[in-house]
């Protein structure tokens, strides 16, 4: 069987070199239709090459959904109370005040590989039921706010 790979590898090599040697001057020449080498150049009646622009490409529709939805689970998980509970930096924030501000979340790393644009993290937070965004769309607040427990004991489960 390697053999065989071998000699497979071996002949489409050889046939990529036969491509590379065509010369221009070849191509350029050919008629409509005519084979070169492996390639089949094919031109329009009454179409020159000389100089001819191409109009730029139309940008395509990015799809915003699968981002959102990603979005919007990283910021709940984020304000989650499972997530408070533990993360020091989210609770000095949110002691501060209830609304925070997005720009600190364009700094979060997982944020970051996802958008780098505040309005992609409002649009993604208009459909959440654990968060809400202000009128000007620059700041992130819960729905309901975060209640820290009393004794994190009570709420503990030990497995033996």
């Amino acid at each position: 069987m390697a053999l065989h790979l071998r000699s497979l590898k071996a002949a489409l090599t050889a046939s990529m070199q036969d491509l590379e040697e065509i010369p221009a001057k070849e191509v350029e020449g050919t008629a409509q239709g005519e084979e070169v080498g492996s390639k089949i150049v094919s031109t329009m009646e009454g179409e020159e090459d000389d100089e001819t622009e191409v109009a730029p490409t139309k940008k395509g529709r990015h799809r915003k959904k699968q981002l959102y939805q990603d979005l919007r689970a990283q910021m709940e998980f984020y304000f989650s109370d499972s997530n408070l509970t533990k993360d020091r930096f989210m609770g000095q924030l949110l002691q501060k005040s209830p609304e925070i501000d997005i720009a600190v979340f364009l700094k979060f790393n997982k944020i970051r590989t996802m958008t780098s644009k505040m309005k992609d993290i409002a649009k993604a937070l208009k459909h959440s039921e654990l968060l809400s965004v202000n009128e000007d769309g620059t700041k992130v607040f819960r729905v309901i706010p975060f209640k820290p427990k009393d004794n994190v004991d009570d709420c503990t489960i030990y497995v033996v």
